[in-house]
């Protein structure tokens, strides 16, 4: 041996075959013998009780406080292996109070969208070698931090999860239905896991997928000037992000039954954008047999902010900032794509469209009527959607989250006196001349108490059906009617408060944009300390009501329900959904006057108006510095833009590869 070394010794019987130094007592608890290993061994170096305090306080105390009588040894939980049409996946398992959940992160259903493919629709993915891991998230889709001038996310973006309750031998053996969840995020920010901005992991599929026994999918699409950047013509028609969730709908119907969902019972689910994004999915000639079901929350299509029917000024926006040129499409589409997708993102912020001096209702980039995925205007499209029975609703403050950015003054104490009532009505109806705004006015002033605190939770509803509500019950009704006994149509308004401080979000304001997502995802039980025994009984009776409509098109069945949500139909029934739940929930024909408004007298002053409102829109920030001058390479050598107009066309049919000279 070398010096220094210790020599292998008999684990069982230290002390033979070979001669030692010390005889090694054997250790037993009264008298707690052990071996002190150090150079010169002798007797001295037995000892008795190792820091018998110490150990006791471990032993003994600690588990007593932690109620663990033994760590008992467990073996690692079989990661779960999934062939699909591109490749094998492997997941991973979870237990949780005993429940096991098979979960897939990050799989890539789509080529990335970089280079040559930005600004085209998604291709294909191609198949992989090997085993893919799909145990982390995949990178979110490039978007705008808000907060910062900066941004976070990449444009390799395009990547799904899966949650499967129960694991996926059990998911095979009884072919469960599938919810695939569109996130919102005003077209801007967001992710499949999460809100985005903050990067607060709000949907998390475990919960629900258990509740309701279904598997829970979600995925990322393209943002902002990435997901809809638009000329309105063959250069660029824009709705990247709708054909990439549309691709990402066609991976799970093709390989949902390796996973042991059922391909012919997938239900489309979103909120906000998403919710508007599903209602387009619903009306979309394109998507005929993708889907059984759609949920459309707080969004939807006919809604004035989820259609830009002017795409090509903000393209020009865009093009401007980054110095690409303006006035030929062609030019321009092939400028931008070569700039840094950064300075394409940072062209126009999010925090503009909150701007108190500029009401923007019109977002800058939204969904087209690009001819195909839209082929025409929402409302004339309804006939697409006659066989998905649908459910569809809004919260009763959707729109005060906005209004306070744009009236900071709403949320005082002592409300708002007539003429600042006035003058909030004007910033959106006046360009729609004196009637609508006097309509809006009589409408939304309570006249048997007209009141600066009346007027105050006026204005705020107001905002909330022109933007939300209207809008989702008048789909409802055409649905309904238009479906016949093809589909089944219901409608909800989500009521309870916020649960923020009442001195941020006061109660009279009702349930925030986004305030239902807590519950439906299960937060009041995955996060059971954070809420009461009444919301974990609204999130159970949700989560339930979304999954059994998912299972049969009906939300009272098969899973029990406190109250029989009735089908919309001709009475225009609706769910009060709200804590306490009762008879008194189910209600009929909401706001009829206010809405009757809006869908009648405005859409009408509106649709013979919407081009010239789009083009009414401020350009925002006016002109903006270059970013960083693309750097544009032709046969000739590289060249660098500054100016409005950088590339001139070799005709009227230039293609990528027809550039023939560069104006600097």
């Amino acid at each position: 041996m070398c010096e220094g070394e210790v020599e292998h010794i008999n684990v069982r019987k230290p002390n033979f075959p070979k001669k030692v130094p010390v005889i090694w007592p054997k250790y037993n608890k009264r008298n707690s013998q052990y071996l002190q290993l150090d150079i010169n061994l002798s007797r001295r170096n037995i000892k008795e009780h190792l820091k018998p305090e110490q150990v006791t306080f471990w032993n003994q105390y600690i588990p007593s406080l932690l109620k663990v009588k033994e760590c008992p040894i467990t073996e690692p939980l079989p990661d779960p292996l999934v062939p699909t049409q591109n490749g094998l996946l492997r997941g991973f398992r979870i237990q949780q109070n005993n429940k096991i959940t098979d979960i897939f992160k990050g799989i890539p259903y789509a080529q990335p969208p970089i280079g040559e493919l930005r600004f085209q629709k998604p291709r294909p993915l191609n198949s992989w070698k090997g085993i893919k891991d799909a145990k982390r998230f995949g990178n979110i889709c490039l978007q705008d931090q808000v907060v910062i001038k900066d941004v976070h996310g990449e444009e390799d973006c395009l990547f799904l999860n899966i949650w499967i309750p129960n694991g996926i031998q059990e998911a095979l053996r009884k072919k469960l239905a599938v919810m695939v969840w569109i996130h919102g995020g005003a077209f801007v920010f967001g992710a499949g896991q999460s809100s985005g901005i903050l990067d607060i992991p709000m949907f998390d599929g475990n919960e629900l997928a258990h509740s309701g026994e279904v598997i829970v999918v979600t995925l990322n699409y393209r943002l902002a000037a990435l997901g809809f950047l638009s000329t309105g013509d063959d250069n660029g028609r824009g709705n990247y992000a709708l054909w990439d969730q549309r691709m990402a709908i066609a991976w799970v119907k093709n390989n949902i039954a390796n996973f042991g969902g059922d391909p012919e019972l997938i239900t489309l689910f979103g909120e906000s954008a998403g919710g508007a994004s599903t209602s387009m999915h619903a009306l979309s000639p394109v998507n005929r047999g993708l889907f059984r079901r759609v949920i459309s929350q707080s969004g939807d299509a006919q809604a004035m902010w989820t259609v830009n029917r002017n795409p090509l000024r903000a393209a020009r926006r865009v093009a401007q900032a980054v110095g690409c040129p303006l006035e030929d499409n062609a030019a321009m589409m092939f400028c931008l794509r070569q700039v840094p997708a950064k300075d394409i993102v940072l062209a126009i912020q999010v925090k503009e469209l909150l701007n108190k001096e500029k009401i923007v209702f019109f977002l800058p980039f939204a969904p087209t009527i690009d001819g195909d995925f839209l082929p025409s205007e929402p409302v004339t499209l309804f006939e697409n959607s006659r066989v998905n029975d649908y459910l569809l609703g809004c919260n009763s403050g959707d729109a005060h989250l906005f209004v306070s950015a744009w009236f900071p003054g709403v949320n005082i104490p002592f409300g708002i006196d007539q003429a600042k009532f006035r003058t909030a009505v004007e910033k959106v109806m006046g360009s729609l001349g004196e009637a609508a705004v006097e309509s809006a006015i009589f409408e939304y002033t309570d006249w048997e108490n007209p009141t600066q605190l009346s007027r105050r939770k006026g204005l705020s509803q107001l905002y909330t059906d022109f933007e939300f509500c209207s809008p989702a019950f008048s789909s409802a009704q055409k649905h309904a009617m238009i479906s016949g006994n093809a589909s089944r149509t219901y409608a909800y308004q989500f009521s309870y408060p916020s649960k923020m401080p009442n001195v941020i979000w006061p109660e009279w304001i009702g349930a925030l944009h986004t305030e239902e997502l807590q519950y439906l995802f299960g937060r009041p039980f995955s996060m059971s300390k954070s809420y009461n025994n009444q919301e974990r009984e609204l999130s159970k009776t949700m989560m339930r009501y979304w999954t059994n409509f998912a299972k049969t098109g009906n939300p009272n069945y098969p899973q029990s329900v406190p109250v029989n949500w009735p089908e919309h139909g001709t009475e225009k029934h609706y769910m009060e959904l709200n804590v306490n739940l009762n008879q008194g929930s189910v209600g009929s024909n909401l706001r009829p006057k206010q809405f009757t408004m809006w869908n009648e007298l405005i859409s009408k002053m509106v649709s013979r108006n919407l081009v010239c409102l789009q083009d009414q829109i401020p350009a925002l920030n006016g002109t903006v510095p270059v970013l960083n001058p693309p750097i544009v390479t032709i046969q000739q050598g590289q060249v660098k833009g500054t100016k409005a107009s950088i590339l001139t066309a070799q005709g009227s049919n230039m293609t990528n590869n027809t550039l023939s000279t560069i104006s600097l």
